[in-house]
């Protein structure tokens, strides 16, 4: 399937911010499940700086915008050729061992709850059958949440999220990634697109009263988590929409938790809060 996103990301200041520099990570990468066909990332009235890729095969991009800044706008537009792979990563040039993904951070640390989900979850199936542990985890998730889709001005911890009973995608995968780390499984967090229908939402990043301060919102798309399975490698599983990803999805980045895998960040000199506005829209079409 091919895709055509359009994504434009505004964020406001106020009182203006003086030498904004971000850093993006909104470029996906060739692997089995996706070819970029075509792929542009614009900051009105900015200079592009580094560009590298990193370890876990995310590209990094940095933007510096010189002199005083009320308003920042990022256009992310391109097309991208999707294929079902079961939810399989393959062919992602990474160079991270997958061990990296088994330390939990606060934003995925188990609790006794979750301990107590995750081994129902998997009771009576042998370790050997990694596959069939991994989806029981992922439908443990989904039967324990029930979405909401309304943005969030925080991104929720995995006890929290279970907590609570409900959450976004976020907080979705937070949930999964902590059950899976509860059994000693690798997994991570990914960001991408997730192609339904047009999407449109606000949301606010309060920033910190200080010189410095990071200005870094709640920006997705969507979001899922990837858990190694010995012998296949990375599996996605997306407990929000109680599915693998398939040609429907494009991948962007990936990183331990939600704060770690953030696709935009920013650091300005100033004071003031600032709010992000974003308007998405995926649309697919047939080959």
């Amino acid at each position: 399937m091919k895709l055509t996103v359009s994504h434009r990301i505004v964020t406001r200041f106020d009182p203006p911010r003086r030498r904004l520099l971000q850093s993006l990570r909104t470029y996906p990468t060739d692997c089995a499940s996706q070819k970029v066909l075509s792929w542009d990332v614009s900051v009105a009235d900015a200079i592009t700086g580094a560009e590298f890729t990193d370890g876990a095969g995310d590209r990094t991009v940095t933007f510096s915008s010189p002199g005083e800044v009320s308003e920042v706008v990022v256009e992310i537009k391109g097309e991208v050729q999707t294929f079902d792979t079961l939810g399989v990563v393959r062919d992602l040039k990474e160079k991270v061992p997958p061990i990296a993904y088994q330390t939990s951070t606060r934003m995925v640390r188990a609790d006794a709850a979750i301990n107590a989900l995750a081994a129902e979850a998997v009771a009576g199936v042998a370790e050997a059958k990694g596959l069939d542990r991994a989806h029981n985890l992922a439908q443990a998730v989904t039967g324990a949440m029930s979405k909401n889709r309304e943005p969030a001005r925080e991104l929720m911890t995995a006890a929290e999220a279970l907590e609570a009973g409900k959450g976004g995608a976020a907080d979705y995968a937070h949930l999964l990634i902590a059950a899976a780390h509860s059994l000693g499984l690798p997994a991570r967090f990914v960001y991408g697109y997730y192609m339904r229908n047009s999407a449109e939402f606000e949301i606010e990043v309060e920033a910190e009263d200080q010189v410095g301060a990071t200005v870094s919102g709640l920006w997705s798309a969507h979001a899922w988590a990837e858990i190694w399975v010995d012998g296949m490698g990375w599996v996605g599983f997306d407990p929000m929409e109680e599915c693998c990803p398939d040609e429907a999805y494009v991948r962007l980045c990936s990183g331990r938790d939600g704060h770690d895998a953030m696709p935009v960040r920013a650091v300005a000199l100033g004071m003031g809060a600032g709010a992000h506005a974003v308007a998405l829209d995926v649309a697919g079409t047939e080959q």
